[in-house]
């Protein structure tokens, strides 16, 4: 480049903010930060929710690795060959890359049980006939998903209202999916036990 050429002004631009903008490149771990405080800090609220829910729930809250989750469960769901439970509902989101509009509620299956697939395959069937699950998707993992996006723009401004819509959500679909998932670990436990 030739001393008399003009530079590029996006380039200019950079050069005149770059303290500034190299900062501001660190705001997203700092959002990824504040969204895993954020979603951790659910567990008590969801667990005070959950003592008025049929099938007596419990919280199963694993806060170890780069997965996290708050996920409510039946007693029998919870056994002994799982970090997690068998089956849960609830909330999960990745602590490292998540940002506060990443965390996703659904039914989790952990599939890293050997022999655990006949009993996503039959959460799954009975997942179909009902109409409540508009908006969510399957993947190996969890038969039922949805993203938990905040429903005002400027959701920041008030979290705790965000908290209240996430842990009614995971209320809801505790409500409308369990005894589904209940039916279904019942039949897979039986079919083990046989």
């Amino acid at each position: 480049m030739a001393a008399e050429e003009e530079l590029d002004p996006r380039l200019t631009f950079y050069l005149e903010h770059k303290d500034q903008i190299e900062e501001w490149l660190k705001l997203p771990e700092l959002e990824r930060m504040a969204a895993d405080q954020f979603f951790d800090s659910l567990g008590d609220p969801m667990e005070e929710h959950s003592s008025d829910l049929a099938g007596s729930p419990v919280l199963s809250r694993n806060s170890q690795g780069r997965w996290k989750s708050l996920l409510l469960c039946r007693p029998a769901w919870l056994t002994s060959d799982a970090q997690w439970p068998l089956v849960g509902i609830g909330l999960e989101w990745h602590a490292g890359r998540t940002g506060f509009e990443q965390g996703y509620i659904g039914i989790r299956v952990e599939m890293s049980i050997d022999g655990i697939e006949p009993l996503r395959s039959a959460i799954v069937d009975g997942l179909e006939a009902l109409a409540e699950l508009s908006g969510f998707k399957r993947t190996p993992w969890w038969p039922s998903l949805k993203y938990m996006r905040p429903s005002k723009p400027r959701y920041w401004e008030d979290l705790d209202a965000f908290s209240t819509e996430i842990t009614e959500a995971v209320a809801e679909h505790w409500i409308a999916t369990w005894k589904v998932a209940d039916k279904a670990f019942l039949e897979w436990q039986a079919d083990r036990s046989t």
